[in-house]
Formats: C-alpha cells, structure tokens, sequence
C-alpha cells in the first residue's frame, strides 16, 4: 500500500513540482520577451540602500546615478533583508508591441512585499517630472495597485520613455520577485486561470475542513479537530500569502498580509499537535516529543513576534521550522509506520508533498533556488493536495479504528461467553442461569406469556464415576449436553448448574409442550451407546422434573418446585419424567 502511494506522489509531483525544480541554476536568457510580456530585470541597475533612507532626490544626484549596477538574471532575487533596493530600468531599449503605455500594466508577482515606490518618467506641461505611486502592505489604503493579488499598476498616459523608471522596494518579508509589464488584455487573461486555480486548492481545503469537522462531531476523536485546526490557519496563510483575498476585498487582504506570519506559526503548532495524535507518538517514537515541543514553542516565540512589530525577524524565525521540520517529522512519520502507527502510510505522502514545496519555498527565500511563480506559489498547491492526502489518511484511520473496535468486541464477547459458559459442555453455566431465569420471570409476568423449566439429573452417577472414573464421568456430562442441545429450540437456555444437574429454561412455552421437549431429552441419551467405556456398562440414564410458572409464583418458588419435581422422579425409579 505504501509502494502504490508513493506512486501516485511521484506523479503529482512530476506535474505539480518538477517545473519549479527547473529554476536550479537555469539561464532564463530565452524569457527576456514573449510578445506581450516583458521582464524588466534584463533592462535594469540596482542599488542597494542599507540604511533604507535615501530619498528619490538623492537618487537622481550624479553620485548615486553611477552606483547603479548593471542586474543579471531575469528575477530580483535580494532575499531575506531589512535593506532598500532601487532599481533602474531603461525604457528606451524595451522591445514594447503596440500602444505603450496605454495597453500596458506594470506588475510585482510577489504579493508579500511592504514598501513600492514607483517613480514614473512624465512629461507635463511640456516639463519633465515623475510621478510617484505607492504599493505594498506598508501603505494600506494609500495604494495606488490596480487591486489583483500581488501589486499590479497602469502607468500614466504621458509617460516619458525617455527616461528612466525607479522602482524602491523595501520589505520585512522576501524581497525575490520578477517586474515587468505586460499587454493589459493578455495579462488579465492569465491572471483568471491563476486566480481559477486558486480558487480550486482553496475549494479542496474547504472541502476537508468542513468535511473532517463533520466527522470529528461524529466520532469525537482528536485528531480530526487538530485537522480542522491547521488546515484552517493553513489556508488562512495560503489566502494571505498569495494575497487572493485582496481580489474580494483589497484593504481585508491588505490586513490579513501583515499578520500572515503569525498563521504560519498557528499552522505549524496545529500540524505538530496533528502529528503528535494521530500517529500517536507518546507509543511509538516517545523521543520525538522533546524536538516537536521545541519547535511549538518556536512557534509561540513566533506570533509574539508578529504582534510586537518586529515582522523580519518573525520573518526569518519560521524559516527554521521551514528549513528543519520537514526532516524531523518524515524520519518520525517513517518510523511509527514501522512500528505500527494507523495511517502512517498516507501521512507520509501528504507530508512528502507539501515539503517538498516548503523546501523549494524556503531556499527561494534565502536566495538559493530562483524566484518564479511556482516556487513562490507551488505550496498552495501541495497543501490542497496534502488536505486531501491527510482525509485519507484519516479515513483510513476510521478503517483502523473500526477494525480495532471490531476485535475489542469480539474479545469482549468471547470474554462474555468464557464468563457465562461451562467449560466443559459448552452450555451455560449457573451464572448465566440466575440471570436469565429472572429475566423471563419478569417478561412472563409483564406481557402474560407462559414460561416453562425443567431441571435434569443423571441417574446414579456417583456409582458411575466410582466404578469408571472422571474422566468417563465427564463423557457422560457431555453427551447429555450434546442431545440437550440437539433437542430444544435456538431460543431456549440450557445451563448446566451442578456436576450432574442441568437446567433449561423455556420462553414462551407452556408446561405441555416443556413435557414433550422433556421426553424426547430422556429417550435420546437413554439411546447414547457408551460401550466405548466398557462393553458391558449398563445404559445411562436422567431424570427430569418439568414446571410451568404459576401466578403470583416467586422465582425461587418456581426453581424450588422444580427441584422437587425431580427428586420425586427420583425416588419414583429414575429414568423418568415427572410433572
């Protein structure tokens, strides 16, 4: 089950992460323009400002001009920094189609970037001047974006491409992205399918949420509400990462982005707690505990971090856990799959999936692998995927549990019937007797019905056992309660309640119909052929008392009755029925 599993992941991988495995130390040269899409790195200088104070004003000063350098590469890759980034680019040399700027947007394809200042070439009034548009989550419902999920932007319709564009980008939050402008038409073309494929993952996370809610409702089993939990904050990060809330509602979306941070690190605590359940560590890999509680806490660090203000550095703490965690829990899903953990095996692939994406995503941010689209974005795929893995792992864990519950009835049962059962005959013993003779007293009482009992005793079976031996004896017993058995119907009681004493209780039954079952008892085993023991053994016989309940008769009367019932055939010559 596990080789097939792994199967269906390398094939979700090959078509959902191997093109962003593509972005290793790739030449990209091929990209620079596609007819309607041009990459703006490949015309651009950069600079880098640490202090993240230098004004526009002091850009355009002669000694800044020249400490502009020449950007290779077709992505802004500065990664994690507190510094500033200016960037020149050069409008005269861009292979623009068509009406520029009117038929063109300018773009940032990362949503998660604070500060965007734009400073756009103009001519007005016949004077050269630049016009200054701000973006990016620093300047909540001062933006001057178009408002899609990542900062979009129309250049002004007396654009001066003579001079150049100054783009100063600032961020708590990675600083990897590609800018560029694109024909409007065709980028809102792409842009649905991409919002559409959003909307897919974030409709299958849903989904599990709502539906593994459902169940935990249902079953009150643990972890399905920790499911519920970091697949919500999971999603909630993935909405605020991606920034699709701000297509519904710009300045919400703004908001959630400030704080996305602190989702991850509730997501992350969530998944751990998950683990921690559902393959049931305390049992199976107890030495895990210590590092998964280490990286809670993390966690909690984390969000304190976010809610004082101090985002980088909140920033960076949750790409440890990024960078560590996806080793820590595969070695310690592995071996609870080893050691027994129920749907150990699903877990495994959802978790594979979804870090596979957070590695790529992670080195993205330290610089290592390329920024592009499906390194930024692929683990909103993957953790879509990862919800529906985790629903069959979950899943299968109701299969388990089912199982479990199954073998721990039978259990009880055979533990039931070992505690009701006599051990040598099969039948039932006194204890079931008392209880079930109380049972159809009262039942014949409340619903008038009749009730009948017979007690039974083999005849002269001291002198057997003294003359055979136990063993023998034991022969005897048995076979009397094979043709009890063979001779009442389902819903009748034989017990054995002595050493040679039986009882049946009959439901429903009256006295005349008790006497016939009775009879046709002491015929057969008068028929029992015991010359295996010794060829000369007289026949073995019983004795059998029968009674039907009286009115206003107690259960002890009624057995008391019976039992002399049977002496008193007994002491008529055995091998009789008496009533």
């Amino acid at each position: 089950m596990l080789k097939n599993g792994f199967k269906i992941f390398f094939i979700i991988i090959t078509f959902i992460l191997a093109p962003a495995l593509t972005v290793f130390g790739g030449n990209h040269s091929s990209e620079r323009s596609s007819g309607n899409q041009i990459e703006l790195a490949y015309y651009s200088q950069y600079l880098k400002d640490a202090s993240g104070e230098l004004t526009f004003k002091e850009i355009l000063s002669l000694e800044y001009e020249e400490a502009f350098q020449q950007h290779q590469g077709d992505v802004f890759q500065f990664g994690l920094t507190q510094d500033a980034h200016w960037i020149q680019t050069d409008l005269r040399e861009l292979p623009i189609e068509g009406n520029f700027p009117n038929d063109y947007i300018l773009y940032l394809d990362y949503s998660g970037i604070h500060e965007i200042n734009l400073y756009l070439p103009v001519i007005s009034n016949g004077v050269e001047d630049y016009v200054h548009l701000k973006g990016g989550i620093h300047y909540a419902g001062l933006q001057d974006e178009v408002g899609h999920f990542f900062p979009v932007f129309h250049f002004p319709e007396n654009l001066n491409p003579e001079r150049p564009l100054y783009t100063r980008v600032k961020s708590d939050y990675s600083q990897n992205f590609s800018l560029g402008i694109e024909r409007e038409t065709s980028f809102w073309v792409r842009q649905q399918f991409i919002v559409f494929m959003f909307a897919i993952a974030y409709g299958i996370m849903i989904a599990m949420i709502l539906y593994n809610l459902i169940l935990f409702f249902a079953l009150k089993d643990k972890p399905y509400i920790l499911y519920v939990g970091y697949m919500f904050f999971m999603l909630i990060y993935q909405v605020g990462i991606t920034g699709a809330l701000k297509v519904l509602n710009f300045n919400l979306g703004e908001t959630l982005e400030q704080y996305v941070i602190a989702t991850t690190f509730i997501a992350i605590s969530f998944a751990l707690l998950f683990a921690i359940s559902f393959l049931n560590l305390p049992r199976f890999v107890p030495k895990a505990l210590k590092p998964i509680r280490f990286f809670i806490g993390i966690s909690v660090v984390g969000v304190f971090l976010v809610f004082t203000g101090n985002l980088f550095y909140a920033n960076y703490l949750a790409y440890l856990p990024g960078a560590v965690l996806p080793f820590l829990i595969m070695t310690v899903a592995i071996k609870a799959y080893r050691r027994g953990s129920l749907g150990a095996r699903y877990y495994i692939i959802a978790t594979v999936l979804l870090f596979a994406s957070v590695l790529i995503f992670v080195l993205r941010g330290f610089g290592i692998v390329d920024h592009s689209f499906m390194t930024s974005y692929a683990t909103t795929a993957s953790a879509s995927l990862e919800s529906l893995f985790l629903s069959f792992a979950l899943a299968d864990r109701i299969s388990h549990l089912r199982k479990r519950e199954e073998l721990a009835k039978k259990r009880e049962l055979e533990l039931t019937k070992l505690m009701i059962t006599d051990s040598l005959t099969g039948l039932y013993n006194r204890r079931y007797f008392d209880d079930v003779l109380a049972s159809v007293y009262e039942e014949s009482r409340r619903e008038r019905i009749p009730a009948s009992l017979i007690y039974l005793d083999i005849d002269n079976f001291k002198r057997f056992n003294d003359t055979y031996g136990h063993p023998m004896g034991d022969k005897v017993i048995q076979n009397l309660a094979r043709v009890i058995s063979e001779n009442i119907r389902n819903q009748d009681h034989p017990c054995r309640i002595g050493g040679e004493e039986f009882a049946i209780i009959f439901p429903t039954m009256g006295k005349s119909q008790a006497i016939l079952a009775a009879e046709r008892i002491r015929k057969r085993f008068e028929e029992v052929d015991f010359s295996e023991i010794d060829p000369e053994i007289p026949t073995v016989t019983v004795s059998i008392g029968v009674t039907e309940l009286k009115k206003k008769e107690t259960p002890e009367e009624w057995i008391s009755r019976t039992d002399e019932t049977l002496y008193r055939a007994k002491r008529e010559g055995k091998n009789r029925v008496l009533y």
